[in-house]
């Protein structure tokens, strides 16, 4: 889920629950599943499936278009997530770039074996 704050009540802006898609619940940040994750149950009550993720396949979901401008903005992004294996190198839960070279990025992500949040910089 992600959230824009306002001065008076968040403003839910994009919401992807995952039930056998990738779209986005407003239909306005619909994404593209990269190198096919697999849909599975059981893991909460939130949505009837999950996305499942090979780290070894390179899976994703893709939101390219519209552009969600982070910009000078306040913003919650919440991610339910169960690692079921774990290992000593990076682990991508949410990022955004500035350009699709991957130079200027926003990254929220799990390496070696705890949450990080950070920018990352091709400099």
């Amino acid at each position: 889920m992600f959230v824009a704050n306002s001065t008076a009540v968040p403003i839910v802006v994009a919401l992807w629950n995952f039930d056998n898609n990738t779209n986005d619940q407003y239909n306005n940040y619909n994404g593209i599943a990269a190198n096919t994750p697999i849909y599975t149950t059981g893991y909460t009550d939130l949505s009837n499936t999950a996305l499942s993720f090979s780290a070894g396949t390179s899976q994703y979901v893709k939101i390219a278009d519209p552009f969600l401008n982070l910009t000078y903005r306040s913003f919650t992004v919440e991610i339910w997530f169960y690692p079921t294996t774990l290992s000593s190198g990076d682990y991508g839960l949410f990022g955004q770039c500035q350009t699709a070279s991957m130079d200027l990025c926003l990254m929220l992500l799990i390496r070696n074996y705890y949450v990080y949040l950070g920018f990352l910089s091709g400099e």
